[in-house]
């Protein structure tokens, strides 16, 4: 008999030998290796050593070990009473049970990546109880993101190659999220022996990619234009749509013509400086003396106070218009005689 492995065979026969008749009014079943035999019901066990009673329909069933790929095996003897075995029933007869290996499910691990970022290569190797039977690895019901090959380039798509094979599995495959999303992305990957159906063994393994949420390049409300030499009203600083709590300082730098300040107008921030994040966060600028060339600086997000988000890209522009305002005139005395102009 063959059968898949972890599955229960068909009914076997078990009948008398041609040379038998009604003395022969029991079996007995023993050196039952590799598994568990049971009566044709396939779920009442028979012991190894134990007495089944003859009929002409007489059929045993045999399950495999967990994991088994090996043949299994038992020994069939006749007995003329139920207790002792028929002296001319020699060795017995054994019955092989060839056992076809069947993918079970395969190893692979969960994965972090950043927001906007593809995950580094997620491997996957069949389980160590599989061999050459498991050929390909079948990916399929991914959510928030996309998976691709390890080139980076190609797309897993069930509609054309959502099959990869095991060499392709042990050098990884990359996940994409979503455009700004920070939701888990997931995906299942079950053994398979071809590219028509994953493996009978394999339920699948569900994989997570944790998406750890980066700071988008913040957004500077509008900004007032401003007379020459005056000072600003507040400007807004605030975080990106996209982002939320992990965005916490910003950075200001290449601050041209002129000075930037905190909200109270007096202290000073300097090229480079981190501000924590306030939902109210404004800043004020005050353009250099006699300036009316536009002034400017740059915003970037931060989620610790000590470098850049790595998606706030090359900041966020923010631009003072200068309104020159005339000052005094130049003139100079004069020196005249009496009655004379």
């Amino acid at each position: 008999a063959q059968v898949d492995e972890e599955a229960q065979t068909a009914g076997i026969d078990i009948d008398r030998n041609a040379n038998d008749g009604a003395e022969v009014t029991y079996f007995r079943f023993t050196s039952i290796v590799g598994g568990t035999l049971f009566q044709s019901n396939g779920v009442t066990e028979i012991d190894d050593g134990d007495y089944v009673a003859y009929d002409a329909a007489l059929q045993v069933k045999f399950t495999p070990d967990t994991d088994r790929t090996a043949d299994a095996s038992f020994l069939v003897f006749s007995s003329e009473d139920g207790a002792t075995v028929s002296a001319q029933s020699g060795s017995g007869t054994k019955a092989t049970v060839t056992i076809a290996g069947v993918g079970d499910d395969p190893v692979v691990c969960d994965e972090t990546t950043l927001e906007d970022e593809m995950s580094g290569l997620i491997t996957i190797v069949p389980s160590a109880v599989d061999g050459a039977e498991v050929t390909h690895f079948k990916i399929s019901g991914w959510t928030n993101g996309r998976v691709y090959k390890s080139d980076g380039t190609t797309i897993i798509d069930a509609d054309s190659n959502d099959y990869i094979t095991v060499a392709e599995g042990a050098t990884g495959v990359r996940f994409m999220p979503d455009a700004d999303s920070v939701a888990a992305g997931t995906f299942l990957v079950q053994s398979a022996e071809g590219t028509s159906a994953a493996a009978a063994q394999s339920s699948g393994v569900t994989v997570t990619v944790t998406v750890t949420p980066v700071g988008d390049a913040p957004v500077v409300g509008a900004i007032a234009q401003v007379d020459e030499e005056a000072q600003t009203a507040g400007i807004d600083i605030d975080r990106n749509a996209n982002d939320g709590a992990e965005v916490t300082y910003f950075r200001f730098t290449s601050i041209v013509g002129g000075t930037l300040f905190q909200s109270n107008g007096v202290t000073e921030i300097d090229d480079g400086d981190y501000v924590a994040y306030d939902a109210a966060l404004q800043v004020k600028f005050t353009p250099d003396t006699d300036r009316t060339a536009d002034a400017s600086f740059l915003v970037f997000s931060s989620e610790d106070g000590a470098t850049v988000s790595a998606q706030s890209g090359s900041g966020t522009k923010a631009t003072v218009t200068i309104a020159g305002v005339g000052d005094d005139p130049v003139v100079c005395d004069e020196t005249t005689l009496e009655d004379e102009m």
